[in-house]
């Protein structure tokens, strides 16, 4: 209740800026569980202002409505969130797609589709359920219900870390490295469903361990994290496996080649980028290395 109200209060002024009015029905007998409020403040945040600019553009303002509830049975024991939007809605054939990583509505340029991909990765980690009801013209909701679990049980939510031990042989290995757990999960969830074989870390020293342990055909970095940013990664991945220097993908918020540090001849994926991008960047790099061993 408290992560939400606090959410509420983040976001106030954009609220107001999209006419939206706020009501909230919070349980006040919640039990406590643990979980990474950032995260999952993260996940409020997304799904607080996909709502208002869908009540704004459709409507010019809406009213949104924020529910907590205990829902405890012999099945299960969680807390479930609501947040419910009166807008435009959303049709039966975009449901089905609307966690997908990319995937969005919006027009070109306003939205990397990457939100909802974001929090169902969020939610996921914490063992949780994110779904959405919606009929077209009669507004959304989202759920999202988390386990209840006591602080004694719990444990940090892990990262997508390594793909399964059963996994087919002869395809492509791709190792993404990024400080941000919610965005490694979406990129290894994707370069997964297109066939690629990858693992995912979460900080440099993890990354030059798994490459000391693991041959990878692509490596995609992001190259601002702290500990042990992406040029550095670079630099010591290269120094101790030189063959490794042509296999690495940048993704950054910087202009490509201004603030990097790096060589001009690395290749960067310019923050935000969509998932056709990145596709083509990835086959872009395995084919030229094909190309390269052929010769």
């Amino acid at each position: 209740n408290k992560l939400l109200q606090q959410t509420v209060e983040l976001l106030s002024y954009e609220l107001r800026v999209h006419n939206i009015r706020v009501e909230t029905i919070l349980d006040e007998n919640l039990p406590l569980t643990l979980a990474d409020p950032q995260q999952i403040q993260q996940v409020f945040v997304n799904l607080i202002i996909n709502a208002a600019q869908a009540m704004d553009g459709a409507n010019g303002g809406g009213a949104l409505t924020l529910k907590t509830e205990r829902r405890s049975n012999d099945q299960e024991d969680a807390i479930c969130i609501m947040v419910q939007d009166d807008g435009p809605g959303i049709s039966k054939q975009i449901q089905s797609r609307i966690f997908d990583p990319f995937f969005t509505t919006k027009p070109q340029g306003e939205g990397t589709g990457l939100g909802l991909a974001v929090c169902h990765g969020i939610v996921s980690q914490h063992g949780g359920y994110i779904w959405a009801e919606s009929n077209k013209g009669n507004g959304t909701a989202f759920f999202v219900k988390l386990p209840v679990v006591p602080p004694e049980e719990a444990a940090r939510p892990a990262p997508p870390s390594e793909e399964p031990a059963d996994a087919p042989p002869g395809r492509p290995r791709i190792l993404v490295i990024d400080d941000e757990n919610s965005i490694t999960d979406v990129l290894v969830r994707l370069l997964r469903r297109n066939g690629y074989a990858a693992d995912g870390v979460l900080n440099g020293p993890d990354a030059l361990e798994r490459l000391a342990q693991k041959e990878y055909d692509l490596i995609i970095c992001d190259l601002r994290m702290p500990e042990m940013g992406g040029g550095q990664v670079y630099e010591e991945a290269t120094t101790r496996q030189p063959e490794l220097a042509d296999r690495f993908i940048f993704t950054t918020g910087d202009i490509a080649g201004r603030r990097t540090g790096l060589l001009p001849g690395n290749s960067y994926l310019q923050k935000p980028f969509d998932k056709e991008t990145l596709l083509q960047a990835v086959r872009r790099h395995l084919q030229a290395a094909d190309n390269q061993n052929q010769n």
